[in-house]
């Protein structure tokens, strides 16, 4: 539970829903990652590692930004805390914002809670690709944005835990 007595999955302590908190919550979340998340540095860094001109970068920092409200919406809406399947510019983002680990942590305590950190498991079994990709759609279709055409070819998971856990 954070200072403001949410639990994951947008539940107040005692496990009651509030259907318009929840709602509000979601906005402001979305609002956050949308307008208020702050990437320069990131997308500098971006710029500098994969050599994208203004465009690319403006492009993998929207791609991430959806991947990040994805990653939110599948977390508090199905309770799940792994999804796979990414475009590769939201993938070399977010490799990007964790090397600024501070900031990173932060960010994603902005974004999923207190003590809560995106993290991700680089080893994926071949064998879960396809039923794990077409999650990936749903959790997309969800939330509303459309799903990265341009995929990395190795997918990961992405994972939502608790810092120390």
């Amino acid at each position: 539970m954070d200072e403001q007595g949410w639990t994951r999955g947008g539940q107040r302590d005692g496990g009651h829903r509030a259907g318009q908190a929840v709602a509000a919550l979601s906005a402001q979340v979305e609002t956050y990652i949308k307008a208020g998340l702050e990437l320069h540095d990131v997308r500098r860094l971006g710029r500098e590692s994969y050599h994208w001109d203004v465009a690319a970068a403006g492009k993998a920092e929207d791609e991430y930004r959806d991947f990040l409200w994805v990653c939110w919406t599948w977390w508090t809406s199905k309770h799940q805390e792994k999804i796979a399947g990414m475009g590769r510019h939201a993938d070399q983002m977010w490799h990007c914002h964790m090397l600024l680990p501070r900031k990173y942590e932060m960010d994603c305590e902005s974004i999923f809670g207190s003590g809560y950190i995106l993290d991700h498991d680089p080893f994926f079994d071949d064998k879960v690709m396809p039923a794990a990709r077409e999650e990936a759609k749903v959790a997309y279709d969800l939330a509303g944005r459309p799903f990265p055409g341009e995929l990395i070819h190795t997918c990961q998971w992405s994972i939502i835990r608790q810092k120390g856990g």
